[in-house]
């Protein structure tokens, strides 16, 4: 014990009388232990924020297996007009379509893409009807107004219960490569909860997590770029319109941002502190 208090004591002297050279001993340390920090990943899918054998995990992937993808996003947007004058209508079918042209997007849904279920059929054969929408020739808006308002697939959907506000539902491409290997992960994970592994399914588990991890790099990237690409253009159309993200890709990509610039942040702070306490 006695020891451990002189051997502390003589640190704070020296640390005290020469806090030039302890900074700079900090410094060099900190550089030290912060080479790695460019291969700092996080990761913040449902399969990292939960335990494997969580059952809130478990019917998250039955959902999806059932009905497929959660990668989409929802931007909603008010517009200075209101959303069915011809000008709104026109402005919501360029952002459309802008939205669609992003390299990783593989649909967007809003007002100007969805069928009108309640105005005049054109049935072409009896097996075949085509159902028009508000970009088709000869569709009355008002008409139209009132589908939105009453349908309960669009009602509170794809706009407000005011009329005032109008979505997009933008999807991302499914990768395939990234759903096999996860149900081959699970069914790995379940069998060894049960029975356990042998020798070559643990390879094979390991190897899976690998190509699990580079996927997951490539996905994220891409999805960076899609995010970056979308509030570009909501950027650019700012004076006309207020706009709102949300969706699993965004919150997964802000949560990571964060902690990032946490990290930063207290890294800073502690250095600062530490200074301050050495010369005051």
């Amino acid at each position: 014990m006695k020891f451990w208090e002189s051997s502390a004591s003589h640190v704070v002297r020296a640390v005290t009388k020469l806090p030039y050279l302890s900074l700079l001993l900090i410094f060099i340390v900190m550089a030290l232990m912060s080479l790695p920090i460019s291969r700092l990943a996080v990761d913040a899918s449902p399969d990292s924020l939960l335990l494997e054998n969580d059952p809130d995990l478990k019917f998250y992937r039955a959902i999806h297996d059932e009905y497929g993808t959660d990668v989409y996003m929802i931007v909603a947007v008010r517009l200075n007009d209101s959303i069915f004058a011809r000008s709104s209508i026109n402005k919501i079918e360029v952002i459309t379509k802008q939205f669609r042209n992003i390299e990783d997007v593989s649909n967007v849904t809003s007002i100007t893409t969805v069928p009108l279920i309640y105005q005049s059929l054109d049935e072409k054969e009896e097996t075949e009807i085509n159902f028009p929408t508000i970009m088709s020739k000869g569709v009355d808006i008002n008409e139209a107004e009132i589908e939105f308002l009453t349908n309960p697939l669009y009602e509170r959907n794809i706009v407000s219960e005011d009329l005032k506000i109008a979505a997009f539902k933008i999807d991302f491409q499914d990768k395939p490569e990234y759903k096999e290997l996860f149900d081959q992960r699970y069914l790995l994970i379940d069998k060894r909860e049960t029975s356990g592994l042998n020798r070559k399914e643990r390879k094979n588990f390991a190897s899976i997590n690998k190509r699990l991890e580079q996927l997951r790099k490539i996905d994220n990237k891409r999805i960076e770029t899609a995010l970056k690409e979308i509030r570009n253009i909501l950027d650019a159309n700012k004076k006309t319109l207020e706009s709102y993200i949300s969706g699993a890709p965004l919150i997964a990509h802000d949560m990571k941002h964060y902690v990032l610039k946490d990290i930063k942040v207290f890294g800073i702070a502690a250095i600062i502190a530490m200074a301050i306490i050495l010369f005051v």
